[in-house]
This record gives structure tokens, sequence and C-alpha cells, in this order.
């Protein structure tokens, strides 16, 4: 019994050490609900979410980005296609554990006849220090909503914070994801029932919590997105547009500006970064939406500045000078 126990902790090790920089690849995928298994919900979709990086998928309804979400964390399974965590795909590891490691905060989550302090404390599996949850509610700016109460973080709520507003119930759910703090964060329409100042507030205090930390937000708040923030634009079930915020407004005609309210301006491009082959891993992560595809599609082509990524049919392609800097959506692993 004791070996065996040793047996179990070395291969959960060993697949620890597989998915530690929690780099993800949806590769071509296709799926439909069981309950309409005609209409596909995504279809052959592609997406790179690099490690450490913050990207965002934005859609109508019913455009199937929130299906990402329930398929990453094995609710079901794709019809077609693979997704991979650094390489190693998801069928192949536990559900209970890669549920541990990913957190989805999804428009309207489940909040319990507890306490408030209780609610966010089931974030963590263990005990957390009241230094812990004091920072997780400021995270989720939830600091006022307190005060306002008369027994603060002690009040308690109804099943599903049905004595709460819209927003103090997304805010307790965020300070729970904070508390949780998981290596690969979705946040699916999380910030949707504030106001817009409260919004990005949050949002900020979002980008400071996940710096280094892979995360995907689902919105279709597209001003809270900043111009050097990466972009993925669906439409039934597809990936129609990808590319940085500010490079996507310039075609005015285009799927991601009919998002934008019609006061918006265009902003400044984001900075052109070359890629060097001869690059030692692991790279930045500003760097590795080049090198990730350069290694599957690339092909070099020489400079005097450098060796850089060339791609016969690259979308979206920004250039400047000999620097080419682009993310393929069609290919995966």
């Amino acid at each position: 019994m004791q070996w065996r126990n040793c047996c179990e902790l070395s291969e959960r090790h060993q697949i620890f050490s597989l998915v530690a920089k929690q780099r993800l690849i949806f590769g071509q995928i296709s799926f439909a609900y069981p309950s309409n298994p005609q209409k596909k919900v995504l279809d052959n979709a592609s997406f790179f979410f690099p490690a450490g990086e913050t990207s965002y998928i934005v859609g109508s309804s019913g455009s199937g980005k929130s299906t990402l979400g329930n398929i990453l964390l094995k609710f079901y399974e794709a019809r077609s296609g693979q997704i991979t965590i650094d390489g190693h795909d998801i069928r192949s590891l536990d559900s209970t554990w890669l549920r541990r490691r990913i957190t989805l905060v999804q428009q309207q989550s489940v909040l319990f006849n507890e306490t408030i302090h209780r609610n966010i404390a089931l974030g963590k599996h263990t005990r957390s220090t009241d230094y812990e949850i004091s920072e997780a509610v400021t995270m989720a700016d939830l600091e006022q909503t307190l005060a306002s109460m008369a027994n603060g973080i002690n009040t308690m709520i109804d099943a599903n914070g049905k004595c709460l507003s819209g927003g103090q119930q997304q805010r307790i759910i965020l300070a729970r994801a904070r508390l949780c703090d998981a290596p690969i964060l979705i946040l699916d329409e999380a910030t949707s029932a504030l106001d817009q100042q409260s919004r990005a507030k949050v949002n900020n205090m979002i980008r400071k919590w996940r710096k280094g930390k892979t995360t995907i937000i689902i919105t279709h708040d597209v001003t809270q997105i900043l111009n050097m923030e990466y972009v993925y634009v669906m439409k039934d079930g597809v990936v129609v547009e990808e590319g940085y915020r500010g490079k996507l407004l310039e075609d005015k005609s285009g799927v991601f500006a009919a998002f934008m309210p019609a006061e918006e301006t265009i902003y400044p491009q984001p900075p052109q970064i070359p890629v060097v082959l001869s690059s030692i891993l692991p790279l930045p992560p500003s760097k590795q939406r080049q090198s990730r595809w350069s290694t599957y599609l690339g092909q070099t082509s020489q400079s005097s500045t450098g060796t850089f990524i060339n791609f016969s049919k690259p979308r979206p392609l920004i250039i400047r000078g000999s620097v080419a800097m682009t993310r393929n959506p069609k290919k995966c692993d």
C-alpha cells in the first residue's frame, strides 16, 4: 500500500510538471450540445492562449464563446479537435485535479446561504487567513459594500444571493476567485453587472493580480480591453477575427469594430517585437505568440537585424520594416 501511494504521488508530480506553464491550445475544436446535435456551437475553432498572458474573447450572444470554458473543464467533450495544456491532452488529465487548477467565473455563479466571509473562503481548500480574505475583498472592490452592512463581512446572505444586487454578487464571486488564485482563470462576463466606472476599476485590479498568469476574459464590453491586449472575435462558432485591439480597430468595417461605441476612437498600434529564433526558452510572455507558431508553421527569413518569421498566409499580420508578428489560429498541435 505504501509503495502504491508513492507511485501515485510520483505520477501526480510528473503531470504537474507537464502543465507547469499553463499554455493553452484549442486545436480545431468542433462541438454541439447533446440537446441539439445538429447545431454546431463551435465549428473548427482554434485558439492559442500563451502562458502568463491575458487574452480576450469577444462575440455576440450565441457565438460559442462561453462554451470554451465548459469544454476545458471537461463538463462536455469536443466532437473533434484537441485541447492541450503545455502539450498535454486534457483527456489524459484527472477531471478533479484539472478543475482545482482552473477557475471559471461565470456571469451568474453560485452563492450559498452563509456569511459573505464564508462564501469567499470557499474559494480555498485550506483555511484562509484574515489577510488573504482582506486582499480578496480589496481586489473585488467589495469594501464599500461591506461597510454599508451592519455585520460587514459576517452578514448572512440568502442562497444565490437574492438579497444582493447583481454587482454585489459578482464582486463576492470575484473575491472567491482571487482567494483561489488558480493558475488558469476564465472570466465569463464576470463584471457585466457592474457600472462602467466600477468595471474599469475592478478590471485594473484583475490585471494587477493576474500579471504573469494565464487568463482568458470573455466579454461584450470591448471598451475595457487595452490596445496592447490580444482579442479573438467569434461569430457563429467560428473565429472571424483576431489580433491586438488597436490593430483590429483600424478596420472600421470589421466585426470587432462593430462592438465599439460610436464615440470610441482609434488607438495607437501596439509595439512590434522581432522574433529571434535562436533565443533560449523560456521566452518572455510577449514573445510566446510568435515563437509558438514559428515552431509549427513558420519559415525563417534573414534580415540585417536578425532572423524573423515569415508566414505564407498570416492572420493578422503586422509588419514594420523587417519585423513580422502574427498568430495563426488555423494550425495547432
